[in-house]
């Protein structure tokens, strides 16, 4: 499966030549491109899985963007799976000569932890508790969250906001973190971090909140 991280068109030639693959999975559009060479005298089975695209609905998809999936991924990929019912729609939007689309979730189905967190057992329960869980990330809408919800926990001393993920920019986390502190609500607003028990954390939330800013085919 070709992976983002240092790939280049070259890398791609390289593995493919030394593994012998039967089957190439590409993740997306980029890896798409970088795939192109190896595709083009391909002896493998080549699986298109595109973790997001653009909703095909949109007006402002140019006219070169349709070219490169009608013209350039269609021809080149055996098999295009999508994520979600969504994905898929979209991808028979973009291409409407393709026919079917098999769907694979990229997810597996929940599963009871084997141990509880100690982040999520030290929430109380009978609080009002506003629960994000994901990257703290820009992206992810978390600032934006962080604002809205901190006017809400002065008028009402019962709500509490818990926000467990990882984070990919400690700079941005320390931007939050400031913003708690400067709110005087440092006691009510927790960084979990990265949990196991996220069905634990979800049966004592009040109210989880998704406020991401970018495009989610199949959010997690």
């Amino acid at each position: 499966m070709l992976n983002r991280c240092r790939t280049t068109a070259s890398a791609v030639k390289r593995a493919v030549r030394q593994f012998n693959p039967t089957h190439i999975v590409i993740p997306d559009e980029t890896n798409f491109l970088y795939a192109v060479p190896s595709l083009l005298n391909r002896h493998a089975t080549s699986l298109f899985v595109p973790a997001n695209v653009p909703d095909a609905g949109r007006r402002d998809h140019s006219v070169a963007y349709r070219a490169f999936w009608q013209r350039g991924i269609a021809p080149l990929s055996d098999v295009i799976v999508a994520n979600s019912q969504f994905t898929a729609a979209t991808i028979r939007r973009l291409l409407p000569g393709r026919g079917d689309v098999p769907i694979v979730p990229c997810a597996l189905p929940g599963r009871e932890p084997n141990d509880t967190d100690p982040s999520v057992a030290a929430i109380d329960p009978s609080r009002t508790n506003l629960v994000y869980i994901g990257q703290i990330a820009s992206h992810k809408g978390v600032e934006v969250l962080l604002e809205a919800a901190i006017p809400v926990m002065m008028q009402r001393d019962d709500v509490d906001l818990v926000m467990a993920g990882s984070t990919t920019s400690a700079h941005f986390q320390a931007r939050l973190k400031d913003l708690v502190m400067r709110s005087g609500l440092g006691d009510r607003i927790t960084f979990a971090g990265e949990i196991r028990d996220v069905p634990g954390l979800l049966r004592k939330a009040f109210l989880h909140i998704g406020p991401s800013l970018c495009e989610e085919s199949f959010g997690l």
